[in-house]
This record gives C-alpha cells, structure tokens and sequence, in this order.
C-alpha cells in the first residue's frame, strides 16, 4: 500500500505574526486616543439643532423692503467733478437720513464708501458710511429708540463673523439692549449678513472651541491648529481602518469559540455588527473632515478677487439723470464693466399689478436685493458706452446711450 504524507501548512511571517498579536492591543489604544476629540466634535455637533431652532434669535425684518430709487437733482458727473473725484468704480442711489445721495466707491473694493448728496452735491460726513449702517440696523431691528453701544467695520473674519457669511466688508452695530443685539451690515449694496445676541454668541464660542479648537491658537498658528486636528483625524481613522479590518476581515481568525450555555445580553451578542456599521460610519465622517481641514491649511482667499476697475469720470458722458427710464420703476442702479465696455446696471422693482403695464421694453425685473451675474444681463437695462443705438443678445430693443 502506498502511503501519502501531506506537506506541513505554511507558518505566518514574523511581520504577520506580530500584527495578528497586537491587533486587538493597538485596536484598544488608539481607539482611547480618539475618545476626547470625538467628545468635542459631538458636543459641537449638538450645538447645530440648538443655535437653529431653540435658541435661535429673531429679529424684526430680515429683508429691505424694495422702493423706487431716490429721484436726483444734481448730475452724477457735476457732484464728482465739483467734489474733485478723478474716477470711480460703482455707485448706488441711498437715502442717507431721509435726503437721496449717491454713494460712491472710489477706492479698492474694500475702502470706506464716500456719500454725497444728490440734491446739493455736497460731500457728507466722512462717517456718512457708519451713519448709513447704523439706519439699516435700525431698520432690521425695528429699533429706533436703543442707542448703538459700538459701530465696528470689519474687513476680515473673526471668532463672531464666520467665513461662513460671506460678505465684507461689513459693520457691526451693536445695541444697547438687554438681548445684545449685534446686526452685521453691508452698505454696497444695502442687505444684512448675520445678527447675534448673548445667547447665540455664547454657542458660538462653545462650537469654536469644540469643533475649530481655536484654543489651539493661543500657543500656536492656524498651521499649528490645523496640524494637530489632522493629526487626531488620522489615528481616528486608524482606529476605524483597523477596526473593520479586525471585525470584518479577519474575524474568523481572532474569533473565540463560546459554549451554547454562555448568557448573552443582545448589546454583547450583536457587538460585531454594531462596530462594524459604527466604524464604516465614522470613517467617513472623519474623512471627510481631515479633508475639510487639510484644505484649511491654505486660506479660502476669494473674496480678495473682485472686478471693479476704476472707471475714469471722462467716460461718464451720459449722466444717469439723462437716462430713458420710467424711474418709478427703478429700484436702484450700479456700474458693470463686460468686455471692456461700461454699463449702467439698473435694478428695477418687482413687477405687480401697478407697474406691468409701465415697464421699459425688452427689461425684466430684477431681484431687489442681489447683484446680476453676467448671464443675467440680457435681462437688465444694459447701455453701453457707445454713441451709436446698439443691440444686445436678449434684449428686442437698443439703448442709445453712452457714459
């Protein structure tokens, strides 16, 4: 009889011997290491529902109503050059204290705004800007009779003023009330950003702690701060690789045999697929996080790329006086430059029953409170600086107008 002898099974690599040692011990360790930051990203987490429903504060309008723009006496071209303003970039129509003015950005986009008056062509007070903001503020608070305990005009992003807002630059006009009140204002064009009180203030800084460790800063830089979060990220993410390759992967072999007598309870009987769904889950969470934060090591700089060139006062050849408009319907007007051509942008009011029938031919209405894009102004009142009657795409009739 002849016999066979079966080849001995292949031992594991030292390599492979030692993880399947240690697995279960580094699987304990850096899960404990990922316990606090966790705990601070939950609690921030139940910040949310908090700051946007039961404690989220109110105010009295959060929207300007749309009215017709302030009719002007004195020509835009005259109020500049008697004012020695060589050049411009924008202009709006406002009512400062109730008379009409324009307000004129002369500098970057980030200067203090310059107010003149449209029935005397005077220049205003140079705090004419804060003046204005603190009237708006009033205006969403329907607060006339609280003094303003601080006016304060930002240009960047702090603790209180989140990225998240967007605008700048803006003012912040804090009341002297029992609540706090804070409204954030920007003045070009008239809209709010953000408001605050005590209440939300104090959620904000709890969630700065918690979820941005701005406490990181006081010792170090952003990079500092950003390092560190990356750093926890990471074995976050090790802790939940090794836990679904430990539970998922490899359980047949780490598994240990249990005698039919043994009492489960269900939350020790059904651990695995608990972990398994609890791991796959944080796993993406903190992905995606240490991709948010990765990306935080550089800056999100868009807001320093806006196109308001400097418009010479000699282009101006069409006052806005001299318009052909039906400025009953006219909510506002600004600058736009497209291919190197300068343009009058005119926002009109919202069409209703009163005004359907008196609206310029070939112009829709626009939304009162946000600026055109590009694509959209085919559908504004686009004059172009040229002599000559000139067609646009979308627009049936042409505007023979020039600055």
């Amino acid at each position: 009889m002849q016999t066979t002898t079966q080849a001995p099974a292949a031992q594991p690599g030292p390599i492979r011997r030692m993880v399947q040692r240690n697995m279960y011990r580094w699987h304990r360790i850096i899960g404990i290491l990922t316990v606090i930051p966790v705990i601070f990203w939950t609690l921030s987490g139940l910040t949310h529902p908090l700051m946007s429903n039961w404690f989220r504060p109110k105010i009295a309008r959060e929207f300007l109503v749309p009215v017709p723009a302030p009719r002007l006496t004195v020509p835009l071209g005259q109020v500049l050059r008697q004012n020695h303003v060589p050049s411009l970039r924008n202009v709006r129509l406002v009512r400062w204290k109730g008379q009409p003015a324009y307000q004129v950005l002369v500098e970057s986009p980030t200067a203090v705004l310059r107010y003149f008056s449209a029935a005397t062509g005077l220049a205003l007070p140079t705090t004419a800007d804060r003046q204005y903001a603190e009237q708006l503020a009033r205006y969403f608070a329907q607060d006339t009779a609280a003094q303003v305990a601080s006016a304060e005009r930002l240009t960047a992003f702090n603790g209180e003023y989140k990225f998240v807002n967007r605008l700048l630059p803006v003012w912040k006009i804090t009341f002297d009330r029992p609540d706090g009140l804070t409204v954030y204002v920007e003045t070009m064009p008239a809209r709010m950003a953000t408001f605050n009180n005590h209440t939300r203030r104090a959620f904000i800084r709890v969630f700065d702690l918690l979820h941005n460790w701005s406490f990181l800063e006081l010792v170090g830089s952003n990079t500092f701060r950003v390092l560190i979060m990356l750093g926890l990220l990471t074995i976050i993410l090790a802790s939940t690789l090794s836990g679904l390759v430990l539970y998922g992967f490899m359980w047949k072999r780490f598994r240990k045999p249990r005698s039919a007598q043994d009492n489960l309870g269900w939350l020790r009987k059904y651990h695995r697929q608990v972990g398994l769904a609890v791991a796959f889950v944080t796993f993406t969470f903190a992905g995606s996080g240490a991709f948010h934060v990765y990306l935080k090591l550089h800056p999100d700089d868009r807001l320093r790329y806006q196109h308001a060139p400097a418009i010479p006062l000699g282009q101006l050849q069409v006052d806005l006086t001299a318009l052909p408009l039906q400025w009953k319907t006219v909510q506002n007007v600004a600058l736009a430059e497209f291919e190197g051509q300068v343009y009058y942008q005119v926002f009109l009011l919202p069409i209703n029953d009163e005004t359907a029938n008196s609206v310029t031919a070939g112009v829709a209405p626009a939304s009162p409170l946000k600026r055109l894009s590009l694509s959209q102004w085919p559908t504004t009142v686009p004059l172009p600086a040229s002599c000559c009657p000139m067609e646009l795409p979308g627009t049936p009739a042409p505007w023979p107008a020039r600055f």
